[in-house]
């Protein structure tokens, strides 16, 4: 089928909650980007840093205190390092590259928008004080109150929906 650019794109809510259903576009370009993401963590879990390995040592097979870690988890249009769906925490391994920048900001803003709480540890931290950063993480789990709102699916595609 096809789309001329100038198409009016409605948004409705699922038919669970009362609307027509999310329109076929929105709904096609929302499963590329999902199966881009899935790609790219994909390749991402192969290729780990040393930091994202020792974290990764301690967060699988729910080896820090019964809580379920995943990596290189997609979320929206995001990859994060590691993830813990059940209480909606973020953890990201960080490089020099990262200081200052522009992009993870963004990332952080959209993600705690969306409900999640972004934590990030320097790879300096990682692997010079593992077991401060490991107190550090479950510190912030103990505190970290969850609220059972899911944002909307559609906040999780951006702002832009012509962007994928």
């Amino acid at each position: 089928m096809l789309m001329t650019p100038h198409a009016p794109l409605t948004l409705t809510l699922s038919p669970q909650a009362g609307g027509e259903g999310i329109p076929a576009l929105l709904s096609r370009k929302l499963r590329m980007r999902t199966y881009r993401s899935k790609l790219a963590a994909r390749r991402m879990r192969h290729d780990p840093t040393e930091a994202e390995q020792r974290l990764w040592s301690v967060l699988r097979n729910k080896q820090l205190q019964d809580y379920k870690f995943r990596r290189q988890h997609p979320i929206g249009s995001y990859i994060a390092d590691f993830a813990c769906l059940s209480h909606r925490l973020v953890v990201e391994a960080d490089g020099g590259q990262h200081a200052d920048n522009v992009f993870d900001e963004k990332r952080t803003t959209d993600l705690e928008r969306w409900g999640w709480q972004v934590v990030r540890f320097w790879n300096s931290d990682i692997l010079g004080n593992t077991e401060g950063v490991f107190e550090t993480l479950l510190k912030i789990i103990k505190d970290r109150h969850v609220s059972p709102y899911m944002p909307p699916m559609l906040e999780l595609i951006g702002d832009n929906v012509d962007d994928v």
